[in-house]
């Protein structure tokens, strides 16, 4: 329902879906390619984003579902680009 109903938002490193939730608290699933690394790799950036979740975004009223899709297969790269373009998605979210 995400995908088909939700509004997206997307850049170079990633995809966002997201859509207002009638939940007391916001939701966040993330998808990371194999071709991003090793499980090991893979996990490390879904608890990096995560936390970052957690601190910027659970707290914003009103409360979304959001789905992230990592799309760069390097992942140092990837990090350095999902801040930016996270707090560029949050910034145009609260508009």
């Amino acid at each position: 329902m995400l995908l088909k109903n939700g509004n997206k938002w997307e850049s170079p490193a990633m995809r966002v879906c997201y859509l207002q939730n009638t939940l007391k608290s916001s939701r966040i699933g993330i998808i990371i390619s194999k071709e991003t690394g090793k499980a090991v790799i893979r996990n490390k950036l879904k608890r990096t984003v995560r936390e970052y979740f957690r601190e910027k975004i659970a707290h914003l009223k009103p409360h979304f579902d959001v789905l992230i899709k990592l799309k760069s297969k390097k992942a140092p790269i990837l990090m350095k680009q999902f801040e930016e373009t996270i707090g560029k998605w949050i910034k145009n979210l609260k508009k």
